[in-house]
């Protein structure tokens, strides 16, 4: 009788944790991609593959970080793909432009795309994210 009892318990156990998990979501993908150049081919480039990640991963939380010279990605006189950043921002992709880049290129707020967010310093904003455990991706061609 004390091993039909305790089979029934670890049955009922089995039962109850393969329960709790059905219905459960997929993994939270969280990416930051980095952005460091802003030539032409690159910020077309970065439009492919923030695209071809939401397509794949329509869930993911993604934050792209443009610094150094990839700030110039979001401003709107220099960057070809405003409208693309745009798009990109109405499927929840968060852009983030470098203050200290802003500052030393003397680029304000109100000169970049519409939506766009600030850090105070890009590098450290990957670093931190990477210590959150969002996955690194650099976005440079």
């Amino acid at each position: 009788m004390k091993t039909i009892t305790r089979n029934l318990r670890a049955i009922g156990l089995l039962l109850f944790i393969a329960s709790s998990s059905l219905g459960q979501d997929l993994p939270q993908y969280r990416v930051v991609m980095a952005i460091n150049q802003s030539d032409s081919t690159n910020q077309k480039w970065m439009v492919r593959q923030l695209t071809n990640l939401k397509i794949a991963l329509p869930d993911a939380q993604v934050h792209v970080v443009c610094y150094g010279t990839g700030l110039f990605t979001l401003v709107n006189r220099s960057s070809i793909v405003a409208a693309d950043i745009q798009k990109l921002m109405g499927n929840g992709i968060v852009f983030e432009a470098c203050e200290n880049s802003m500052a030393g290129a003397g680029v304000t707020k109100e000169q970049l795309v519409a939506g766009c967010h600030t850090v105070k310093a890009g590098i450290a904003t990957l670093v931190m994210r990477q210590g959150q455990g969002w996955q690194y991706v650099f976005g440079s061609k």
